[in-house]
């Protein structure tokens, strides 16, 4: 849905409602890459180099109460 707004699929949208889309999602989903605040666009990729990338894919949730396999 981020992307589709990002690329007009639903017409022309301004910034600040992409922004404020981006940020009411992270209330949502506070650990989901595409809506973090602190990431210029909200992607991992954008900001950690491909080796980083790969360690927060590897992270370990074996403790995540709220994770699913």
């Amino acid at each position: 849905m981020l992307e589709s707004l990002r690329s007009g699929d639903f017409g022309q949208v301004t910034q600040e409602t992409i922004d404020e889309y981006r940020t009411q999602c992270h209330t949502i989903f506070p650990f989901a890459n595409a809506f973090m605040l602190d990431l210029p666009n909200g992607t991992v990729d954008e900001t950690l180099g491909d080796n980083d990338a790969t360690a927060v894919a590897a992270v370990d949730t074996t403790d995540c109460i709220d994770c699913v396999e």
